[in-house]
């Protein structure tokens, strides 16, 4: 008697909850760490001469980039957001061709691309995010405002 399937299915559940309730800007950080990994393993797979997993990982990827494209406010993000559209934009033109002539160029270029946006994304998104959420327990652990709250009737 085998209990793989349904610790799998356990386990695919669990995975696919965690990352519905993940706050969205986790999420962004998560897309593109899922698709730096995905185009690594694309690379490996063009090297290999592994078509099947070379598909597999573009397709992935470029699930990845349509996602993060269509998750971008253009009205309220304004000029960065115009940008990210159009390097987005750029990607998902580029790397189908990945497909037909192996061109490892562009994966290593689209790895570049991401990681820059990845370290920027940590640096000035979920930085602010730490320091808020810092500031939110330090108001909520400060005596002057804990004292402002009666729980009496």
């Amino acid at each position: 008697m085998s209990y793989r399937p349904s610790a799998r299915a356990y386990v695919n559940n669990y995975a696919t909850s965690q990352i519905s309730t993940e706050d969205p800007k986790e999420l962004v950080l998560l897309l593109y760490n899922g698709a730096i990994r995905f185009l690594e393993q694309a690379k490996l797979a063009i090297i290999q001469s592994n078509v099947r997993k070379r598909g597999e990982n573009l397709a992935r990827v470029i699930n990845i980039i349509g996602e993060l494209n269509a998750s971008l406010n253009v009205e309220a993000g304004g000029e960065t957001a115009s940008f990210l559209r159009g390097l987005y934009m750029n990607m998902l033109v580029e790397l189908p061709k990945v497909n037909l002539d192996n061109n490892v160029e562009v994966i290593e270029r689209t790895i570049r691309y991401l990681r820059e946006l990845k370290r920027l994304w940590e640096d000035r998104v979920m930085k602010k995010v730490q320091v808020s959420e810092v500031a939110m327990k330090a108001k909520a652990m400060d005596p002057k405002v804990r004292s402002s709250f009666s729980f009496a009737a």
